[in-house]
């Protein structure tokens, strides 16, 4: 998808703070769901999640017609959309005790997959001026104007959504807070967290993922049998990964938009088969990948589950074959329907891949 978005980076932050007090979190549009992880107390003080050995657990929360979501390290989005209209509107923030926000919007028609070149913001009615933050935490309604037409993005929970965020940077009080700020120094945030390095095992010769008939040995697996129910003649895609050692997607089911499928890793005839489990950034292992391909010359295998056909929700994954395993590269989700492009979703996980 072709996508320019406009972008306001925010050096300084010179109005007054704008302290409305903290909404309680509630289902958004479209049938919005809120995650239990991090979620803020009754007393409105934030529960964090402990540290792993890749950092942070990742965090969600939706007020009202925003969402907002904080990373394995620390760095924090706040997100709207106006779903159908195809207009979004988000404020991201590095976990660095002097980080600044950075504003960013845009249009897009889905019809066609093209964005608006030069989207317009206002905030009822006016540019939100050098303090856009304080602008979007105050005001009522948003308007982006992309192809010669204003959408309306709703405000309702943004202020929220920033006071979260707030906390979950122990940012409130200091003088980088999104919307309620101090005269504390920016050193008194949160230190950031390294983000986790993974080296992938790159092979050259790998193969660009051959179609193969499903060789026997694999087809009378249980994991396969149960897999094949819904496409019984499929044929499998397949890697080499190391000496008599290949890499099976198995397909398992089709269609409108996604294609479901299961790895092992098994000899050239399919013998000596080991199922593959894939982590993610919250929850148990999964043994699909969905549009996935695995390039060996980089390493990595991708995935990009969507919830409807034109990409504004789902899952997008990434991991990388280290020769033991594939380890978690990056993670991004978009729950709510909101109109944005995939590159613009949320990141719950993310590595540096060396």
């Amino acid at each position: 998808m072709i996508r320019t978005a406009a972008m306001l980076t925010l050096a300084t932050l010179a109005l007054g703070a704008c302290s409305p007090p903290a909404e309680k979190a509630a289902p958004g549009p479209a049938g919005a769901k809120t995650e239990t992880a991090g979620a803020a107390t009754p007393s409105g003080a934030a529960r964090r999640p402990q540290d792993g050995p890749n950092g942070m657990a990742p965090r969600t929360r939706v007020f009202r017609d925003w969402m907002a979501v904080c990373d394995n390290v620390n760095r924090c989005v706040a997100l709207t959309g106006s779903g159908g209209d195809g207009a979004w509107l988000k404020v991201e923030i590095g976990p660095e005790g002097d980080a600044r926000p950075t504003v960013s919007f845009g249009a897009a028609d889905f019809r066609d997959g093209e964005a608006a070149a030069r989207p317009a913001l206002t905030v009822d009615g006016s540019p939100p001026g050098a303090d856009a933050v304080s602008a979007l935490g105050r005001g009522r309604r948003a308007t982006i104007t992309g192809f010669g037409r204003a959408r309306p993005v709703s405000l309702g929970g943004a202020a929220a959504a920033f006071l979260w965020i707030d906390e979950q940077q122990r940012r409130l009080g200091t003088t980088t807070a999104l919307i309620r700020r101090g005269d504390a120094a920016p050193r008194a945030v949160e230190p950031a967290r390294e983000r986790p390095r993974v080296t992938p095992l790159r092979i050259s010769g790998g193969g660009s993922g051959d179609e193969r008939p499903v060789p026997a040995a694999l087809e009378a697996l249980p994991a396969v049998k149960e897999c094949r129910v819904d496409v019984p003649d499929g044929q499998a895609r397949v890697w080499r990964i190391g000496v008599e050692k290949l890499l099976w997607e198995v397909p398992c089911y089709r269609g409108a938009y996604n294609a479901g499928s299961r790895l092992f890793i098994a000899g050239p005839d399919g013998d000596d088969a080991h199922p593959l489990g894939l982590p993610v950034a919250r929850g148990e292992p999964t043994p699909f990948i969905v549009n996935g391909d695995f390039d060996p010359e980089s390493g990595l295998l991708t995935s990009f589950d969507k919830v409807r056909g034109v990409g504004d929700c789902g899952v997008a994954r990434a991991w990388a074959w280290t020769g033991r395993g594939f380890v978690l590269t990056g993670e991004a989700a978009m729950e709510e329907c909101w109109g944005l492009p995939s590159d613009e979703w949320p990141v719950l996980y993310e590595a540096v891949v060396e």
